[in-house]
């Protein structure tokens, strides 16, 4: 046993502290104590974003890292997920150091709806809470257009056909209900829509008008399915001959449907019939557009009897939004009104992980990349700008996504954490989805040494007055491959409590490069500049007090990789026994 000051360098003075049981286990050989089991678990919140209702989604891993050198993790209870969530567990058994096991999580949606759950799990190393994501998203039905103006047509002959374009825009399979036959003068024929559309699929209806009786003829077409209902107006005039006269537009309504943000819709047609056996049409006027909607082609010439022309529209939305506008076209035959509608959808990037946890590196060291799954579930193409993460010499990132992600498509973007200090650190990584920085979404990076642990106990922890004991200081490096630097403790012992005389310090484990030197009748406790290794540093000196009571040490460590927890340790003196015996008479 060494007397007066012990000074520890970096070629390391181990000094076993026998009297550390319960607190530090020495192994043999004087090899430190076994560090605990170590758990960090990434990522810890998951977002699936849109899914099909009856659909399941990819699996996304949560992997749980094993950060100690010597202890195994277990075991893994709890963690108990409901529908529409599902787990599969590959942490079944124990994680060896430096090891780690994952848990596959899965959404498989049977309603529509917004969905959140938490998967709470317990390990011996603590507990992990996982956060879970994601949107149920069954079939939308979206029809164009919206009504039928088959104009005039003579009895007895029949219109051209009209089509009517249906489409599944959601991301669920669309079975139809129901399709109506309006009956006598009006025909709809479906084209390919046997069998219902999966999303994003199309079908049409064919659309006749076949009057037998002069007149004017209106009802209603019925479209049912399980992504909604919709009644299409039919309007049709039956002319007798002799009677042509005037002109005939149609349609007069046109619905653009969702079309991506700086995207150019298919145009869209109107024709204007001129029906007349005499007039000419002419003395054009009108018709302007503003965006986002446009006209390609208008009627400028002279449209002789029995003959028509065309305008073209197209949608090109610059913004998220629904957009409409009425166009109104003069000829010498009367004024006609175009509504023209359509709705602007941006693109929707969601990401596997919302935030990333890295296991500790050493600076100047590069960690294994980790990956986030980038999906656009929007309607609209999409472009990922930015992403570097600030600061970007802490966390590195590269990407697979290019120049455009179509809808339904994915990419990937590989973090890596390099750092150049020890401690806590962090970042995020934010993209646009467009040059001029909108739709913003952010993943969250953090990694770095973790901080270290101390515990104070006395041994033993109840004495008599002025009977020595030791108190005993034990700091855990829970980094298995990096040294906790300019390691300090100060803190001073209560009132009537010194350092005993000889102090006898005594110094065990991975402990190098700093000074422990108590002074005999000092309060003052010191550990300065001191090198933890990948294990347990161990401390103790001894400590008396002269009268009876108790008495509480508090402390709390700092390093280069920020303080410790705050501990504590009561010693009792004269504790033990009453105080007062009393009297008793004979």
């Amino acid at each position: 046993m060494m007397r007066g000051k012990v000074a520890w360098t970096i070629g390391g003075i181990v000094v076993l502290l026998a009297a550390l049981v319960g607190l530090v286990g020495a192994a043999p050989g004087g090899t430190a104590a076994v560090s605990a089991p170590s758990l960090v678990a990434s990522p810890r919140e998951i977002d699936f974003g849109p899914v099909g209702v009856g659909a399941t989604s990819a699996p996304i891993a949560v992997s749980f890292y094993n950060l100690s050198d010597t202890s195994f993790l277990s075991p893994f209870t709890g963690g108990g997920v409901g529908a529409p969530f599902l787990r599969t567990d590959e942490c079944n058994f124990s994680v060896p150091p430096q090891s780690n096991c994952r848990m596959l999580f899965t959404f498989a949606p049977e309603t529509a709806g917004v969905f959140t759950a938490t998967s709470e799990i317990s390990t011996d190393a603590g507990p992990a809470t996982i956060v879970m994501h994601g949107v149920g998203v069954g079939p939308k039905l979206h029809l164009t257009p919206q009504r039928v103006d088959f104009g005039s047509v003579l009895v007895n002959d029949m219109a051209s056909a009209q089509t009517a374009l249906i489409r599944n825009a959601g991301l669920a399979h669309l079975d139809f209900l129901e399709i109506s036959q309006p009956g006598a003068p009006f025909t709809v024929t479906p084209m390919n829509c046997l069998g219902g559309l999966d999303p994003g699929a199309s079908c049409a209806l064919s659309l006749q008008f076949a009057p037998a009786a002069a007149g004017q003829f209106t009802t209603t077409a019925v479209v049912d399915t399980t992504g909604g209902r919709v009644e299409i107006p039919l309007r049709g005039f039956g002319r007798a001959a002799g009677d042509a006269t005037g002109q005939r537009v149609t349609p007069t309504v046109l619905d653009f449907g969702p079309v991506g943000v700086g995207a150019t819709s298919a145009f869209q047609r109107v024709t204007f019939y001129n029906q007349s056996s005499d007039d000419h049409l002419i003395d054009w006027s009108g018709g302007a557009t503003t965006a986002p909607f446009a006209r390609a082609t208008d009627c400028q010439d002279d449209i002789d009897p029995a003959t028509s022309c065309v305008y073209d529209f197209t949608f090109s939305p610059t913004a998220a939004g629904s957009f409409s506008q009425t166009v109104r076209v003069t000829n010498n035959l009367g004024t006609v009104e175009i509504v023209l509608r359509g709705d602007g959808v941006a693109p929707r990037i969601t990401s596997d992980a919302l935030a990333l946890e890295f296991p500790p590196v050493a600076p100047g060291q590069t960690s294994p990349p980790q990956t986030v799954t980038m999906r656009n579930d929007g309607l609209a193409p999409a472009q990922m700008f930015g992403g570097a993460p600030d600061p970007g010499n802490i966390f590195g990132a590269s990407t697979t996504c290019g120049a455009l992600m179509p809808p339904g498509t994915t990419c990937e973007v590989f973090y890596t954490f390099e750092p150049d200090t020890l401690g806590r650190l962090s970042a995020t990584s934010t993209f646009a989805l467009d040059a001029q920085g909108h739709y913003p979404f952010t993943v969250l990076l953090a990694g770095g040494a973790l901080m270290p642990g101390l515990t104070l106990s006395f041994a033993p922890a109840t004495v008599d007055p002025g009977e020595v004991t030791r108190l005993q200081i034990a700091l855990a490096n829970s980094n298995p491959s990096l040294a906790l630097t300019n390691v300090s403790l100060l803190t001073q012992l209560p009132q009537g409590l010194v350092i005993a005389d000889p102090p006898e310090p005594m110094v065990g484990g991975d402990c190098a490069g700093g000074s422990f030197q108590p002074v005999a009748g000092s309060r003052a406790v010191v550990l300065s500049s001191g090198l933890l290794g990948g294990k347990t540093c161990a401390m103790s000196v001894r400590v008396v007090a002269a009268t009876r009571g108790r008495y509480t040490v508090s402390a709390t460590a700092t390093s280069d990789s920020g303080p410790s927890n705050a501990a504590t340790a009561t010693l009792g003196v004269g504790t033990g026994y009453p105080l007062f015996l009393p009297f008793v008479r004979r």
